[in-house]
Order: C-alpha cells, then structure tokens, then sequence
C-alpha cells in the first residue's frame, strides 16, 4: 500500500470514529452534558439509544454499498 492508500484509510477510520462513537462518549468526557443542552439525564439516555440503534441499522445498507461497489471508482 502506498502512502496516499494509508491517509485515505487513516481519515476514514478517524471519521467513523468521530461519528458514531464520539456522540456516545460525550457524557464520560463531558460531565453532565444534558444539563448543557437542557435535557435530564433520562432524555439524554434515550436520546443516546435512538441514536445508537440508528447508527447500527445505518451499517447493514452501508456495507451493502461497500460489497457492491469498487473503492477504485
């Protein structure tokens, strides 16, 4: 692999990283987080579910892309 391959991944990784977990480590970076966005804790954990389940069925389309096209396209 060459060296634009390796950035090209590294910023893909670093994305998806950002995206779908970032959200969910808000609360142990930031404490009490909710209270910043005026939300209790219980809003927020349902907030962070719906979130999470969304993310998860979002994959199973996204590999689907993923399987069907060519990543040199």
């Amino acid at each position: 692999m060459d060296n634009k391959t390796i950035l090209i991944i590294s910023i893909l990784a670093l994305s998806d990283l950002f995206v779908f977990s970032g959200v969910l480590y808000l609360r142990y970076i930031i404490p009490n987080f909710n209270q910043y966005i005026n939300l209790n804790q219980d809003e927020f954990d349902f907030v962070v579910a719906i979130y999470g389940f969304v993310a998860l069925i979002s994959r199973i389309p996204g590999g689907w892309l993923t399987d069907r096209f060519s990543a040199k396209k």
